[in-house]
């Protein structure tokens, strides 16, 4: 029989050993854009009501000048300037995902690294190294628990992002193998986040919970905290408590393979789920000059799990409009810009023209459909039927990639800020909180 592997020992041997001298140019290069994305993303999310709220809250607190923080002049003590960095990078869910995982890992673990680093003073190499090691760590926890523990309603995100922050944290403060395993039993039992709450505030707030409280846990664990650091293996343990499927594979090869580079960026500002039917729409509009008053009906063939994630079938503000395939699909067919912040509006949920247009369309759920797939078919008035299906999973060059990225950027942030954040040599030698309060 199969010797069962100690999960917590070995992603704290790998938080340990990890270094960016000894890691691919590839997932050097995909890091670096990661960090720029979620910086892009969380500076064009202060001003959305949820951050704003989270940040006077946490200002009229007070309290020590030890971390950066997004919207503010002053820096904040750490656990404050961790909750608002990682709710204002997922305010607009404009952050990246990796599908295998079904998680946002980037806002979380970024939150946690820069506020540590902020704190201890840390260079910008260790900076990274903590967020490789917290991502990579998310990602594989968030396939070990897999699509069992997602459909039973968890939010993966931030149940298995917690573990992403605390072990960014671990290896930022330098803890022994022991305490990163401590780090890690005791981040369990703060693992939480319900997709009951996606299209409202609190889907943002559960991503600050779990970069929070997994500074914290590494916090705990520095001062001597100990936890039972069998709990991912035990019969009773956190995998049975959240429904996991327990894919012991997701931890094959773990620090020679690096599913980081599989992470997927978003190009429009709403759910990733919706982003391949608005890819196939629009190539549909680009290539067959389809308009709205030519349309009598449209399908749109999904996997099903986005049923119950983002087929808000009447949405009731502007973060509802992100999750809702009817209304993406008549914003695109009205000629609204989907990579814009102000398409997804509150005014939007009542205009006319647009709930027009979503009695012509159709939802259909086909296990056939993989998860980072659709297929659009478009019957039009003169009885003709266009279709096109398309995969977010493939892959673009690297340098096409960087491209879309920097032109989000400059929609998000304007031309001058982003030339100087993607281009600036300082920023690649710096934290990006010392970049930030010299240049903004």
């Amino acid at each position: 029989m199969k010797k069962k592997i100690n999960i917590i020992k070995k992603i704290a041997k790998f938080t340990r050993s990890q270094t960016l001298d000894n890691i691919p140019k590839k997932t050097k290069k995909i890091l670096r854009l990661l960090i720029l994305d979620w910086l892009a993303v969380a500076l064009a999310g202060q001003n959305e009501s949820v951050s704003k709220i989270i940040r006077k809250l946490e200002k009229s607190n007070g309290g020590k000048k030890e971390a950066f923080v997004i919207g503010l002049k002053d820096r904040l003590p750490i656990k404050s300037a961790t909750l608002i960095n990682a709710v204002t990078g997922h305010a607009l869910d404009y952050d990246d995902t990796h599908f295998e995982s079904l998680g946002h890992t980037s806002s979380i673990v970024i939150s946690a690294a820069l506020a540590v680093s902020d704190k201890k003073k840390s260079d910008a190499k260790v900076f990274k190294e903590g967020v490789l090691v917290g991502i990579e760590t998310a990602i594989r926890i968030g396939i070990w628990l897999g699509r069992k523990h997602y459909h039973q309603g968890f939010h993966i995100t931030s149940t298995a992002g917690i573990f992403g922050s605390t072990v960014a944290a671990a290896h930022i403060l330098g803890l022994s193998r022991k305490k990163t395993m401590n780090a890690i039993g005791i981040a369990s039992s703060s693992s939480s986040g319900i997709k009951a709450q996606f299209g409202s505030m609190v889907k943002p707030l559960q991503v600050g919970f779990a970069a929070t409280r997994g500074v914290e846990s590494a916090f705990m664990a520095e001062k001597g905290i100990k936890a039972d650091t069998n709990v991912f293996d035990k019969l009773d343990g956190y995998g049975t408590t959240y429904s996991a499927e327990f894919n012991d594979c997701a931890f094959v090869n773990l620090g020679k393979k690096y599913f980081i580079n599989e992470v997927k960026f978003k190009f429009h500002a709403c759910c990733h789920g919706t982003h391949s039917v608005i890819e196939s729409l629009i190539y549909l509009i680009d290539n067959y000059q389809l308009k709205d008053n030519l349309i009598n009906r449209i399908e749109i063939f999904i996997n099903p799990q986005y049923l119950k994630i983002c087929n808000i079938e009447k949405p009731k503000n502007g973060i509802e409009i992100k999750f809702s395939f009817k209304m993406i699909i008549a914003l695109l067919m009205n000629k609204f810009n989907t990579t814009r912040l102000d398409t997804f509006s509150d005014e939007n949920c009542n205009n006319k023209k647009l709930l027009k247009t979503c009695k012509k369309v159709k939802i259909v759920a086909d296990d056939k459909i993989l998860e980072t797939e659709s297929e659009v078919i478009v019957i039009l008035k003169d009885g003709r039927t266009i279709r096109k299906k398309y995969d977010i999973s493939e892959k673009l060059k690297f340098a096409t990639l960087e491209k879309k990225l920097f032109f989000k950027s400059k929609n998000l942030l304007g031309k001058r800020i982003s030339k100087n954040l993607w281009y600036d040599n300082f920023f690649d030698i710096s934290l990006p909180s010392n970049w930030l309060e010299k240049n903004l």
